[in-house]
């Protein structure tokens, strides 16, 4: 397979799908990553709570850790992506020039809404590649229950994923052990679902056999 995983933000990846990004590197398949965001954002009253600098070299350093391959970010601003024919034509250039037949990008129903403008531009974009899930990287309620009903078992890569979670030190410090410790009991709560320990879960939106 040719995967491509696609991410609003530098973290959403590594929170979201990056064991079985792993995985599926460890098994012979291409994997690529690519943000969409400059991922730089403000506070309310103008405090600079991650600058666009820090998010690449913190998303550059996550990806070595992963060692997938990380496409040029696509520029967008935080907390402003639109669903359009632009952000469309942008990532089916890169699902035709890398030859993407597989595709992880966001939850449509993810709250934040630059993850649901991305989630259906990559339904438009990716509408001849053969298989696309949805994975979730927020923590948040929302108005529909996620659907996980495709698993990964990642028992053997749980490991690397927190250390890449951990690479985003700006984010770390701001939350504290409880974001990954949320990660690391929601995986191993899907996990006991299949009967492993850890696992990561999608909603399919289409997968060829």
């Amino acid at each position: 397979m040719n995967i491509l995983a696609i991410g609003g933000h530098y973290d959403d990846i590594e929170l979201g799908c990056s064991g079985s990004l792993c995985r599926w590197k460890s098994e012979g398949h291409s994997v690529y990553s690519m943000v969409v965001t400059t991922s730089d954002y403000q506070a309310y009253d103008g405090t600079v709570i991650r600058s666009k600098e820090q998010a690449a070299t913190e998303g550059k350093r996550a990806a070595q850790i992963l060692q997938i391959h990380q496409l040029p970010c696509l520029n967008y601003q935080a907390k402003q992506v639109q669903y359009n024919e632009q952000l469309i034509e942008d990532l089916n250039c890169d699902i035709d020039t890398y030859n993407i037949d597989t595709i992880l990008t966001h939850w449509q129903h993810d709250i934040h809404q630059d993850h649901s403008a991305i989630s259906l531009a990559t339904l438009t974009a990716g509408r001849h590649c053969p298989r696309i899930l949805m994975y979730r990287s927020n923590w948040y309620p929302t108005l529909y229950p996620f659907n996980g009903n495709f698993f990964v078992d990642i028992s053997s890569f749980m490991d690397i994923k927190l250390e890449s979670i951990a690479a985003h030190t700006s984010e770390l410090e701001r939350r504290g052990r409880a974001w990954t410790d949320f990660i690391l009991h929601q995986d191993h709560n899907n996990g006991l679902v299949i009967g492993v320990q850890y696992a990561e879960a999608f909603s399919v939106v289409k997968w060829l056999v």
